[in-house]
C-alpha cells in the first residue's frame, strides 16, 4: 500500500524524505490511498481515502505513540471497520493483504484531497451529535454521494472495485 500523505501527516509520522513513487503498477489500484491528519480540539484524527473509489477510514483519538507504529494501528483499525461494515471475508482479506507492505509518499491528487475536505465537514457534523460513534461516522462518510465519483457512494464503488479484483 502506498499512502500519499499531506505535509501535516508526514510531520506527524516524522518522515522527512517520503518515497516519491510514480504509479508504476496501474493494474493494482488498491495500493493507492491518501491520508490526512486533522485535529478535533486536542485529539488527533486521520482520514485514509482510497484514490479511485473515495472509500475512507476515519480514526480519532490517536496519541503521539500511535504514529510511531502507525502501520499496526491502521491495520487493526481497518480490520475492525471492515468487519463492522460487514465486508465479505475475501474482500477484507484483499485490503488487509495490501497493508502488509506500506510505504509513504507525498500527496498527489488534489481532487481526492478536496473530497477528503468535504468528508471532514461531514465528520464535523457527525461528531457534534452525541450518539455518533466511530463506526457510525465511518458508515456515514462512505454512504454519501460524491461528485468526483460520478455522484456515487464510496462504499458501492469500493465493493464493485473489490469484486473486479476477485
Amino acid at each position: 500500500m502506498i499512502i500519499q500523505c499531506t505535509k501535516k501527516m508526514l510531520d506527524a509520522l516524522k518522515i522527512k524524505e517520503p518515497l516519491c513513487k510514480e504509479r508504476e503498477n496501474l493494474n493494482n489500484e488498491l495500493e493507492y490511498w491518501h491520508c490526512n491528519l486533522v485535529k478535533y480540539g486536542k485529539e488527533n484524527a486521520v482520514i485514509l481515502t482510497h484514490d479511485k473509489t473515495l472509500f475512507s477510514f476515519f480514526l480519532i483519538g490517536l496519541r503521539v505513540e500511535d504514529f510511531k507504529n502507525f502501520d499496526e494501528v491502521i491495520s487493526q483499525f481497518i480490520f475492525k471497520i471492515l468487519f463492522n461494515l460487514e465486508f465479505e471475508q475475501k474482500k477484507a482479506e484483499l485490503v488487509l493483504e495490501s497493508l502488509e507492505n506500506i510505504s509513504y509518499a507525498k500527496s498527489s491528487n488534489k481532487s481526492v484531497l478536496a473530497s477528503m475536505n468535504q468528508m471532514k465537514k461531514d465528520i464535523d457534523y457527525g461528531l457534534l451529535l452525541d450518539d455518533e460513534d466511530i463506526f457510525t461516522i465511518n458508515y456515514s462518510i462512505n454512504n454519501r454521494i460524491y461528485g468526483m465519483i460520478n455522484y456515487d457512494k464510496p462504499i458501492d464503488r469500493f465493493h464493485n472495485f473489490l469484486d473486479s479484483l476477485l
